[in-house]
């Protein structure tokens, strides 16, 4: 509902190093929790109602993400649009960007819903060959299609408190509500009668329970955040720059997904069947740990957008900005090594015992894998060009994309799975670890690229030193056979190659000894502002 706009207000502005440590710890618990209870639930899914029936719903959930491109990056653009009226305080500015992005997302809701009305006409042919009722397939899809539409509808005004750096904030609200919806899952999954009736009514009530949360936070913290009496040529025209950059990351999720997809059909096109089930076990803890990692370092975003727009403001220079962002790229370095070194020790157990020995990679692939998961894992620049809302280099994703899919078919099919892994890395190291930084450098900080190489070189002398002690002296001769053995390798040798890790680069790392000084209390007290 629309209301007359909000007065203009100075605000006064928060500490970002402590938004960024609150972002960081919530992402983590919250990541953390979910993967348990997730892992609890598929567990009782899978026993009571079946692994067909899981399949089904894996289906539904790719459909739907299928229909979701059709958001294809505006809520990226308009994040990077409210960092500057919110560390102004205008108001009504953040209203107007808000109310274009709520109009422009029911159109697209209308796309979802239209497109959805056409892909039902198609169930009978996708879901033929599954052994369960038709209706299973038509009920899922509706509960989980109105959970998606609640986004478009109802959430998506949660862009504003990441933004103004509490993404914790729907973070918490979306984990109390997966946690309880979880919780009386399982409950009513092993007790009830018509245990899949109860899963789809508490999967709706999860949407539900989550836009209500979400709507009272926004409420207490953003009371005056309303819509306003314009559409969306009127907006649009006041904020070009929101459709300009919403069209440039079309670019990049598009190739983003073409990346994703064209991998997968190299995988399938150059591997045998057993090589591929392989590949799909390593890369389902892979993705697991990239999409956590990513996400801690996504909450601190909205702190870096805030001091960006501060010092534009102010009219400094971007020394600050390059010195936070040493400290992060140190410390994503860091615990990228600690993940890598982990791996080292106890990955090829932890498959031999989870899926069988014959699954686990041989060294060689072993080593091409986690040189890849190092590639894509450590990816700090995307932070800061994002912050920056500096999607202009649209050739880039595509060339990453030819080039990753290219080599990986001229190496896979040369060398198998080392080569698909190998020839994914070219592209991430091309585009992601010399392009970005580079067009980071001198696009964003305005500063010469040479002033990157020494922070690059110092890190990969760190990286040397950690991962070539693990592998000489820490890495066991042969995977563990049993739980118990499991639990004292990860215990013993995993915490000595974190430890390892975390001694190396305190002694070494400035960057990263500045970040515990802020953390001590004595920091604490005398901390700058930052």
């Amino acid at each position: 509902m629309a209301n007359s706009p909000a007065p203009e207000t100075q605000p006064v502005q928060p500490n970002r190093s402590k938004l960024a440590t609150k972002n960081a710890v919530v992402i983590v618990f919250s990541q953390l929790l979910s993967l348990l209870t997730a892992f609890l639930f598929r567990r009782y899914f899978i026993q009571v109602l079946g692994a067909e029936l899981l399949g089904l719903n894996n289906i539904v959930v790719d459909l739907l993400n299928a229909l979701n491109t059709g958001e294809l990056g505006l809520s990226s653009a308009v994040a990077f649009a409210l960092y500057a009226p919110l560390y102004r305080g205008e108001r009504q500015q953040v209203c107007e960007i808000v109310t274009l992005q709520g109009r422009v997302y029911r159109w697209v809701a209308r796309f979802i819903l239209l497109a959805s009305a056409v892909l039902l006409l198609f169930f009978p042919a996708i879901f033929g060959k599954v052994e369960l009722p038709l209706w299973y397939a038509y009920s899922t899809f509706g509960v989980m299609l109105a959970g998606t539409l609640s986004t478009y509808y109802f959430n998506y005004r949660q862009v504003v408190f990441s933004s103004d750096q509490r993404g914790y904030v729907p973070v918490l609200c979306w984990s109390i509500s997966r946690f309880v919806k979880f919780t009386l899952q399982i409950v009513f999954i092993l007790w009830a009668e018509n245990p899949y009736i109860w899963w789809l009514i508490w999967e709706f009530s999860f949407a539900v329970l989550y836009v209500v949360l979400l709507e009272l936070f926004i409420r207490r913290r953003y009371p005056w955040l309303k819509g306003v009496h314009e559409g969306i040529r009127s907006l649009s025209r006041k904020h070009p720059q929101i459709i300009r950059r919403t069209k440039q990351v079309l670019f990049h999720r598009i190739s983003a997904m073409g990346l994703q997809q064209g991998i997968s059909l190299v995988v399938f096109g150059v591997l045998s069947v057993t090589l591929v089930t392989v590949y799909k076990n390593y890369l389902t803890v892979y993705t697991a740990l990239c999409a956590l990692v990513s996400a801690v370092f996504a909450g601190i975003q909205g702190s870096i957008g805030n001091k960006i727009v501060e010092g534009k403001e102010l009219g400094q220079s971007s020394a600050a900005v390059v010195q936070i962002f040493a400290r992060i790229y140190t410390l994503r370095t860091l615990i990228v090594t600690m993940i890598i070194c982990l791996m080292w020790v106890a990955m090829s157990s932890f498959v031999g015992l989870w899926v069988g020995r014959e699954m686990i990679f041989p060294p060689v692939v072993f080593t091409f894998s986690l040189i890849y998961l190092f590639l894509v894992t450590n990816r700090t620049p995307d932070d800061f060009i994002s912050a920056y809302g500096m999607y202009q280099d649209i050739w880039a994703p595509i060339t990453e994309m030819c080039l990753s899919v290219g080599c990986s078919i001229l190496l896979g099919i040369r060398f198998g799975l080392a080569g698909v892994f190998a020839g994914v890395s070219v592209g991430l190291l091309l585009i992601v670890h010399i392009w970005k930084p580079y067009f980071l450098y001198t696009r964003g900080f305005a500063v010469p690229f040479t002033r990157y190489l020494p922070l690059l070189l110092h890190n990969i002398f760190m990286v040397a030193l950690c991962v070539g002690f693990t592998y000489l002296f820490l890495r066991p001769d042969q995977p563990v056979s049993d739980v118990r053995s499991f639990l004292l390798l990860v215990a013993g040798r995993g915490a000595a190659s974190v430890l390892i890790c975390l001694l190396v680069f305190v002694a070494l790392s400035a960057p990263l000894r500045s970040i515990l000084a802020q953390l001590m209390p004595e920091g604490l007290l005398k901390r700058r502002r930052s």
